[in-house]
């Protein structure tokens, strides 16, 4: 099969690897190629292909009916896989990985023996806390819904809802948010401690709003799309398996988007699955 790849970052490159050491061949036209992978996120502003000055109606327009179009997220006639959930778990697995990176080289304090604060039980929350606990960090995960909460436990964290989030905070050396909205009272951010590092790893609009960050004490480390950041070559690979299963049996996967939004959940709200 001929696959093209446009925009993206680095692990589109890996991508376009993985797929021709399964004995595909990339061709340099879109037009000429049966599949085309398009990057994750697909589109920062619903128009532009990410990484390019191309426009979605544009390459849409220039394809044949019959070209099996990828991208990582919503947009008429492009197959979804940012809402496989086997690429969620694994994709939130590396995001778990990078932030316990990022959490080290931002912080003077040692992530072992830290008290830690995860907001958000979703995917990447449920990572994070097998990880830091193994680590031995004393972890602590913010969840509305009870199943979250223990999950978390079961993993060996404690957990809070709403009315122990503040003092949560409050003594916490690391703070990972996986949560696109303020969850927390403004009062309880600004007695968070000065030493205390935030880790951002929700989408838009974030956990803390960007205007809003300068106003609070402790630090602030925005660490979005980590895996084709730092895991790009795993990244890319993690992509490419998830086309190929998607061709391989496209009943499991639905049909290319109608149009409509299909948000992914991070079971507290909408997060990017990069």
């Amino acid at each position: 099969m001929n696959f093209a790849v446009i925009g993206g970052d680095r692990r589109m490159d890996y991508a376009a690897a993985a797929l021709a050491h399964a004995g595909h061949v990339q061709v340099d036209r879109p037009e000429q190629a049966q599949m085309v992978l398009l990057p994750m996120p697909l589109t920062a502003d619903g128009v532009h292909i990410h990484g390019t000055e191309e426009t979605l109606p544009a390459l849409m327009a220039s394809l044949p009916r019959q070209t099996a179009v990828f991208g990582g997220g919503p947009y008429p006639g492009v197959r979804n896989y940012a809402a496989d959930e086997v690429l969620c778990l694994r994709n939130a697995a590396l995001t778990a990985e990078g932030a316990l990176a990022a959490a080290v080289e931002g912080s003077p304090r040692a992530i072992r023996g830290s008290r830690c604060l995860i907001l958000g039980g979703g995917r990447i929350g449920m990572c994070l806390c097998g990880l830091l606990a193994a680590m031995g960090a004393s972890v602590t995960l913010f969840a509305r819904r009870a199943v979250q909460r223990e999950q978390a436990v079961l993993r060996g964290a404690e957990a809070v809802d709403a009315g122990g989030l503040g003092q949560a905070l409050r003594q916490s050396s690391f703070i990972f948010n996986t949560i696109p909205a303020r969850t927390a009272q403004w009062d309880d951010l600004f007695a968070v401690p000065a030493e205390t590092l935030w880790i951002e790893l929700a989408s838009s609009p974030f956990g803390i709003p960007p205007e809003a960050v300068g106003r609070l004490a402790f630090q602030h480390r925005l660490a979005s799309g980590l895996p084709g950041r730092l895991s790009p070559k795993a990244a890319g690979e993690i992509l490419a398996d998830t086309v190929l299963r998607m061709m391989a049996a496209p009943g499991e996967h639905g049909q290319p988007d109608s149009g409509e939004r299909q948000d992914i959940q991070n079971g507290e709200g909408t997060y990017a699955a990069e």
